[in-house]
């Protein structure tokens, strides 16, 4: 079997042209930025946050994307939100000291067997495989039809 050329074949959609270094969608790694200045912040812990996002959020991505997520949910309610919430979001132009001091620390994650969480060494296989099973169950799931 030959591996896939193109985004398409693998069913995976990207954005041309958009003029952002990157991809285009990297722009919503901002994401990631909220979650780490709420760790630095202490508003939660990283199992609690990781726990929200997919018990939220990160429940319906996969399924509906977050401007269908927005039109669903009325945009007029969405702009209530924005306008409150985006006073209090993170607006860094460099990356967080906890970030930085994680792999100042060496701990990077699976590679080293600790970033956020522990990864013993006997686990991070394990780790890895169910998150694999997890995806592609999902993709099963988005694309049976």
């Amino acid at each position: 079997m030959e591996p896939p050329t193109n985004l398409s074949q693998i069913r995976k959609i990207g954005i041309i042209g958009s003029g952002i270094m990157g991809h285009g969608i990297g722009k919503t790694f901002t994401l990631y930025r909220e979650a780490l200045a709420c760790l630095k912040e202490g508003v939660a812990s990283a199992e609690d946050i990781d726990s929200a996002v997919k018990g939220t959020f990160g429940f319906r991505l996969p399924t509906i994307g977050p401007l269908e997520t927005s039109d669903l949910g009325g945009l007029d309610t969405y702009l209530n939100i924005a306008e409150y919430l985006f006073k209090e979001i993170d607006r860094s132009t460099e990356p967080p000291e906890i970030l930085k001091d994680k792999v100042a620390q060496g701990k990077l994650g699976v590679k080293t067997g600790e970033g956020f969480f522990p990864y013993p060494p006997d686990k991070v296989e394990e780790k890895i495989e169910e998150r694999d099973r997890q995806f592609l169950k999902r993709l099963k799931c988005l694309y049976s039809n």
